[in-house]
């Protein structure tokens, strides 16, 4: 792209889009948004039992947390709901299993964390 005779070009940076991942998928685990229909899902209070119900995406079941409380802990603390556990779960439900491991590797690469 050219504007003004200079040459433009998007940057693209790794871990900003990461984090704008992650976002999305904490919006999915708290049912903001869904990943089978765009826009808001659940932007208001006390949602019906057919807004938070679970649903399908990609043949796999999706469930949105039923408190709205996600502990951020290592996978092994215990908590179903935890957020880093759901998260690597969102990755597989939305990019599936073929490239499940690396698609993590990716994520964690990304951000420079484990």
């Amino acid at each position: 792209m050219e504007a003004n005779n200079t040459k433009q070009h998007i940057v693209w940076h790794d871990d900003a889009i990461i984090k704008q991942l992650i976002s999305y998928a904490v919006g999915c685990m708290l049912g903001r948004y869904r990943l089978d229909k765009p826009g808001l899902h659940i932007a208001h209070p006390n949602p019906t039992d057919e807004e938070i119900a679970p649903y399908e995406y990609n043949g796999e079941q999706w469930a949105i947390d039923d408190d709205g409380i996600m502990p951020l802990m290592p996978n092994d603390c215990g908590f179903s709901d935890n957020a880093s556990a759901r998260f690597a779960d969102f990755i597989r439900v939305a990019l599936g299993n073929e490239e499940h491991v690396e698609n993590l590797n990716y994520v964690e690469k990304c951000l420079g964390k484990t």
